[in-house]
């Protein structure tokens, strides 16, 4: 059995096993696309040419859409990678450039994914964090989240309700 044959057929199983690969077998993109098929996180140990590769970013986030925080800075400010990231996890949105964290459209993307964790509000912006609409939601799902709201909302009745309703120890950012 050829290297490259034992290679292929040891990511294909386990594509984190892409961190003990040589180098050239890291950058050959043939191996990489196997890998991040098999576990989209693996593109942490592809070459940085590879993360800037939207085939194999888009493979990767499609099967992890937490492997964006791999991707080449360029394909973090690509709207269709975010976007299937985001789709995939919500965990993406910390991953995303900052044009996407901060536009309402792609906050509520993340919002309304149930995969995944995290406060998307500590990652927008104080514009966002200020909207009421977008802040009862985000509390309706993790009452700590209150905790990244502006200070004007973080006094309102409503949204400090909510947020205690999902987790009474939420009112500790009130």
């Amino acid at each position: 059995m050829k290297q490259r044959d034992f290679v292929e057929a040891y990511v294909s199983n386990n594509g984190q096993s892409l961190k003990w690969a040589d180098f050239d077998f890291r950058k050959n993109r043939d191996i990489v696309r196997i890998a991040v098929d098999n576990d989209g996180s693996s593109l942490k140990y592809a070459h940085s040419s590879l993360k800037n590769d939207k085939e194999i970013v888009l493979a990767a986030v499609q099967q992890d859409g937490s492997s964006l925080e791999y991707a080449s800075d360029e394909l973090k400010a690509d709207e269709e990678v975010v976007r299937i990231a985001i789709e995939n996890t919500k965990n993406a949105f910390e991953y995303a450039a900052e044009k996407f964290r901060y536009n309402e459209d792609f906050v509520l993307m993340a919002l309304q994914n149930e995969n995944g964790w995290g406060d998307i509000l500590q990652y927008t912006s104080p514009i966002i964090r200020d909207n009421k609409a977008i802040v009862l939601q985000a509390v309706q799902q993790n009452g700590s989240s209150l905790q990244y709201a502006s200070d004007n909302l973080k006094r309102e009745k409503e949204i400090v309700k909510e947020a205690i309703n999902q987790r009474g120890d939420a009112l500790e950012y009130a």
